[in-house]
């Protein structure tokens, strides 16, 4: 699994974002955070849910949801969010030391 992959998730709605680091690709889980298509969810605050564009529609990185899956839950990789590094790290860092 690819850090900041996008993930369809068939068992759920939404899509899933690979946060966990490279170094651990021998686990059999990922930390994810859910991307939750904002026609449907109001972001809480832009710094701890940031939003990206994906195939046209924009999703909110629902940070609060953070979780770990196992891999073979997550679907097809649908894009990859690398590009975007400093507002996710932003929104982690949001989550977990509070700014």
């Amino acid at each position: 699994m690819a850090r900041y992959g996008v993930y369809s998730y068939p068992a759920g709605e939404g899509l899933l974002l690979d946060v966990q680091s490279d170094f651990l690709d021998d686990l059999k889980t990922s930390v994810v955070v859910p991307l939750m298509a904002s026609a449907r969810y109001q972001q809480t605050s832009d710094r701890l849910n940031p939003s990206f564009f994906i195939a046209e529609t924009e999703y909110h990185m629902m940070t609060q949801f953070i979780a770990s899956v196992q891999q073979m839950e997550l679907g097809q990789q649908i894009t990859q969010l690398a590009h975007e590094h400093d507002r996710i790290r932003d929104a982690l860092d949001m989550l977990l030391h509070g700014f």
